[in-house]
């Protein structure tokens, strides 16, 4: 997500120059943007359901001393961009979900589990991707009554 909304920003000339999150978050946002980001690590994927956080009142500080840090060195940064046209491949937990993103008619399958989405830029690409993503995670909830 990181990297898609770095590439949405990147279509208009804004380069992305803080990144909060956890630690997982922070690994690729670097891997993906440069080892020179500013980033901030505010807690701990522990598994696919917990995680470790600082206390608020420490993550404020870090965050507003990372954002300053930020601003001030925000010349250095350059947007992240690609070539049109663009595609964005989305693989799904489960097949259903992949058929409700299908049924929005914005994407092409590539597997049973796994959506294209193509455009001739990011934001309209990325449109359509979360589009299908509304679709993919709505669920029935009618077993609730």
């Amino acid at each position: 997500e990181t990297l898609l909304d770095a590439a949405i920003v990147g279509h208009y000339g804004t380069p992305v120059v803080l990144v909060t999150g956890a630690d997982d978050v922070v690994r690729e946002a670097k891997a993906d943007l440069g080892a020179d980001l500013e980033t901030v690590e505010v807690k701990r994927v522990l598994g696919p359901s917990a995680c470790a956080t600082l206390v608020p009142k420490r993550t404020r500080a870090m965050i507003r001393e990372a954002a300053e840090r930020a601003v001030r060195e925000r010349a250095r940064r350059r947007p992240w961009t690609t070539t049109p046209p663009v595609a964005m491949d989305v693989e799904f937990h489960r097949r259903e979900m992949a058929q409700r993103a299908l049924d929005t008619g914005l994407g092409t399958p590539v597997s049973d589990r796994c959506v294209r989405y193509a455009g001739p830029d990011v934001p309209s690409c990325a449109r359509d991707l979360w589009r299908g993503l509304e679709e993919a995670l709505r669920e029935d909830g009618s077993f609730l009554k």
